[in-house]
């Protein structure tokens, strides 16, 4: 799903090329600087939004989701969700203070940037 900043910006091809070359945590943040950087002064709205459907068997699908592999100038979330069953994990104290340490180090990895 995403918005006619992207669309409008990016051929057909080129989207079905990066979804069916590249994993969606790569392909949709790509997607939105490609069509940023096509019309940067033009542009007010490049929204993306992707998901898998099914997850392969032998995939682990309960790791998390971290900020250390997003690429620099690059903004990309991830949402993920479980099934409805599931409960989520106790967190201790050391693993939210760890948490609590990525996301300071993502803040300040993003304010260097500016």
């Amino acid at each position: 799903l995403c918005s006619d900043g992207l669309w409008s910006q990016l051929p057909e091809a080129t989207i079905v090329r990066l979804l069916s070359e590249r994993v969606l945590s790569d392909a949709v943040p790509e997607m939105v600087e490609l069509a940023l950087r096509q019309n940067a002064a033009e542009s007010d709205n490049v929204t993306a939004l992707a998901m898998e459907w099914e997850a392969e068997a032998e995939r682990d699908t309960t790791q998390g989701v971290s900020t250390e592999g997003i690429k620099p100038g690059v903004f990309a979330s991830t949402f993920q969700s479980g099934l409805p069953d599931m409960q989520p994990d106790e967190l201790d104290d050391a693993a939210i203070e760890r948490s609590i340490a990525e996301i300071n180090e993502a803040i300040r990895r993003a304010a260097a940037r500016k």
